[in-house]
């Protein structure tokens, strides 16, 4: 709307309203990511630090944290947890940008035959109730912390899919994942390290069987010099995350042969996140 004498909303700047079918408003709202950057400094010093430490170096003593806690004073996780407001917002985040993600991801997907669709760590379900809106056969089940699933039950029952999904509460790094045909694992490991990442996969690994199919949906790191929104991701993992990062195909793949995975394609599309389609090695 444009006001008499005044300004108006450019096409860009329509993107940032939230009652339009794809924003990215929240984006920018997101609970302490600005203040995390502005001590990137900190963490790239931190993370020197760790590596001097497994060395052996002088810096083994130093107490390291992460741009977000020097920020806060606190894990970002459990900064989440302390405060429902914030971890509303990033909720809502991760769903507007799961949005602009299903639009060009479910085509990516292998699901074929798959009766069963777990996704791990799906946050508040758009990319499972994405899924099933476009297979009606199909059942979901939903992997969550607590507060995530009653959040995502209220979701997905208001899209008239909650009586065609499970909800199971647990925690990936120490709850068995659920059996399911096929699998997603959309955005969850560059919030790891190589060890916690590996862990995650086989939690998977050990509940699947061995006709199960695993899609992992993350930013890939292309080659070479150049911009790519992947390195913007990463800065932000740094930001965010002790040991965070967005990882290349080859780095991808090394994981999941660690884990028992054997990595079948990687499938790209319009945007720069990639599934990765693994099968039981």
């Amino acid at each position: 709307m444009r006001l008499e004498g005044g300004v108006q909303l450019t096409e860009r700047g329509q993107l940032l309203r939230t009652d339009v079918p794809v924003s990215v408003g929240t984006m920018f709202a997101a609970p302490g990511f600005g203040d995390a950057y502005n001590h990137l400094e900190y963490a790239l010093r931190r993370r020197k630090a760790t590596a001097a430490d497994d060395e052996g170096g002088e810096c083994a003593q130093r107490v390291v944290e992460t741009a977000f806690e020097q920020a806060r004073g606190i894990e970002f996780w459990k900064f989440l947890e302390a405060n429902e407001h914030e971890a509303r917002l990033f909720d809502e985040n991760m769903r507007r940008q799961g949005q602009l993600l299903n639009l060009t991801s479910l085509p990516m997907l292998r699901l074929e035959g798959a009766k069963t669709v777990a996704d791990v760590g799906g946050g508040t379900g758009s990319l499972l109730a994405a899924v099933l809106g476009q297979k009606p056969g199909v059942r979901g089940v939903l992997f969550e912390r607590k507060d995530v699933v009653e959040r995502a039950q209220e979701i997905l029952r208001d899209a008239g899919l909650g009586e065609r999904c499970s909800f199971v509460v647990g925690d990936f790094l120490n709850d068995p994942v659920p059996a399911a045909d096929a699998y997603l694992l959309a955005r969850v490991l560059h919030d790891w390290d190589d060890a916690t990442a590996t862990k995650i996969l086989q939690a998977i690994r050990a509940a699947a069987g061995p006709s199960a199919v695993l899609n992992v949906l993350e930013m890939v790191v292309p080659q070479g010099g150049g911009r790519h929104p992947a390195k913007y991701s990463d800065i932000t993992m740094l930001a965010l995350f002790k040991d965070g990062r967005e990882r290349t195909e080859e780095e991808l793949a090394r994981l999941l042969a660690d884990a028992g995975w054997r990595l079948d394609e990687v499938r790209g599309g319009m945007t720069p996140t990639s599934v990765l389609v693994a099968r039981p090695a």
